[in-house]
Formats: C-alpha cells, structure tokens, sequence
C-alpha cells in the first residue's frame, strides 16, 4: 500500500508542476491589451499636451500618437509669439523580449508634422523599454528618430506608477526638431527639453 501511495505521488507531482508553471506563464502573458494615455509637457517657452492609443495582441502592436506643442518665436525684438505645432506618428510595432523584468519593443512607422500651414509626413523608427524597479513602480524609456524630409529626434526617460488599470507618469523629455531647409530654403532648428507628466488606462 506504501507503494502505492508513493509512486501516485511520484505521478501527480509533475502535473502539479506543469499546472504551476502553466498558471505563471498565464498570468504573466497578455494575449490582447489596450492602453490610452495621456501626457502634459513643459519646456523653456513653451509647453505641449499628446494623447495616445495602443493596442497590443500576441506580442504585436500598434500605436497612434497626437502631440501638439506651444512654441515662443521672435517675431521682432521684443515680440514673442506662439506657434503651434502638431505631430503625428503610426507606428506598428513587436515585443522582441518580455517577461516579469520588462519589455523591449521596437516599431517602424510613419511620422507626420503639421506647422504654419505646411504638412510632411516620413518614415519613423522608435524603442521602446519598460522595466520593474520594485512593486509597482517602473521605469521607461523612448527613443523615437524620423531621419527625412524633416528631422525629428525624440527622447523620454521616467518612472512610472501601476495602480491596477490606472498608470501615473513622470520623467524628461528631449525633442528635437529640424526643418532641413523645406519651409524658405533655411534651416529652423528647435530643441526642447523639460519635464513631463502623464495619466493612462490599460484594458
């Protein structure tokens, strides 16, 4: 009877295992996923607000992204003014490594900018690095490069704070923004840097 008793046990163990392991990998992968976020931005003359859309399945992703920047312009000696700028980016993208310490995601897409009634639009590259610090808190990082007809070069790093579906953001942004001469012949370079913070929801 010891027998018995013994080798069922030696039998039900490893499917006790499997069944663990299969739970932790279950909870662990999200199959489908939405976010929508937000994010306020500050920087010297000026401030920007961007809203954005992600939608996620089996490791393959797509994100729509608005931003829409304030910029201070000399227009005389001592007459600022405030021009608008809007950005738009649809990236495609995939997760190459996840697991329970982050994620790594990179995307290729197309950029747009829209200023002074001109509109151009270019192919965008971007990383993205989501890691766990401790409970729920994370930090994250963004680069994002749009190399032609106008450059664009668009870096973030912060925390981040993970309250069920609820992220709260914090962090400095770096953006730069090049004309490349298509507005009047000459370069126009603005290069903006400040702190940034941002509220989202994921489903």
């Amino acid at each position: 009877m010891r027998r018995i008793v013994v080798l069922a046990a030696a039998l039900i163990a490893p499917v006790h295992a499997a069944s663990a392991a299969e739970a932790e990998v279950a909870a662990a992968h999200h199959p489908a996923a939405i976010a929508v976020d937000s994010e306020v931005g500050f920087h010297h003359g000026g401030y920007g607000v961007a809203v954005g859309l992600d939608a996620e399945w089996e490791g393959f992703g797509l994100a729509a992204n608005v931003d829409t920047l304030r910029l201070e312009e000399e227009a005389g000696e001592h007459t600022p003014w405030q021009e608008s700028v809007v950005i738009a980016s649809l990236l495609p993208g995939f997760e190459v490594a996840g697991g329970r310490a982050g994620h790594v995601r990179v995307a290729a897409g197309l950029d747009g900018i829209f200023a002074q009634g001109h509109a151009w639009v270019g192919p965008a590259l971007a990383l993205q690095i989501d890691a766990g610090l401790f409970g729920p808190i994370g930090a994250e990082l963004m680069a994002e490069l749009t190399p032609l007809p106008f450059t664009r070069v668009d870096a973030q790093a912060g925390l981040a704070v993970h309250l069920a579906a609820l992220d709260l953001r914090g962090g400095w942004r770096h953006l730069e923004l090049h004309d490349n001469g298509l507005v009047d012949d000459e370069d126009h370079d603005d290069v903006l840097d400040g702190p940034y913070v941002g509220v989202g929801m994921h489903f």
